[in-house]
């Protein structure tokens, strides 16, 4: 039984790992994986920069950061599950009817990147989120438009062989 079995994802569909020969995405526990996400998302300003493409974060402090990912934000929404990138080897078999990558449509790097995996652009949603961002200590409200890639269900097998290549 693994540590996801006895935890609420709040999740319309059953929650799955993706593993591969080198990583494991599993769903993101608060509980077990809050704790080093923080210290590896808030080490230094160079690592608080994951947040500038985010409607949230950086965090103040690790209770901030674990209200979150608690809170109604994430908890709140049932078509919504976070992953979390493990660096271990082992197997698992998947299940699903679909998977949506959201980013920043200015992050041109993780579109890329959610491209290379085998998403495919669906369109861009225009102002989507408010980002709060602090500059010379002045706070700046700015708007973000959000870039949706997906994978479906009958393009998994293309997609799964492709990546399977690409962990060799």
């Amino acid at each position: 039984m693994s540590v996801n079995d006895n935890y609420d994802f709040n999740f319309i569909l059953e929650s799955v790992t993706l593993t591969g020969k080198r990583i494991r995405l599993e769903p993101l526990i608060p509980s077990v994986h809050a704790e080093e996400l923080y210290e590896v998302s808030h080490v230094n300003p160079e690592s608080r920069k994951v947040f500038d493409y985010l409607p949230y974060g950086p965090f103040n402090t690790y209770q901030e950061f674990l209200n979150f990912l608690n809170g109604p934000r994430i908890k709140g929404d049932n078509h919504t599950i976070l992953f979390c990138i493990i660096d271990i080897v082992s197997e698992k078999k998947i299940g699903i009817a679909g998977v949506t990558w959201k980013c920043h449509s200015n992050n041109i790097n993780s579109r890329k990147s959610a491209e290379r995996l085998g998403y495919k652009f669906e369109g861009t949603l225009r102002n989507h989120y408010l980002i709060k961002k602090i500059i010379n200590d002045t706070e700046i409200i700015d708007k973000r438009n959000s870039d949706f890639l997906s994978i479906i269900d009958s393009e998994w097998e293309d997609v799964k062989k492709n990546l399977l290549e690409k962990l060799k």
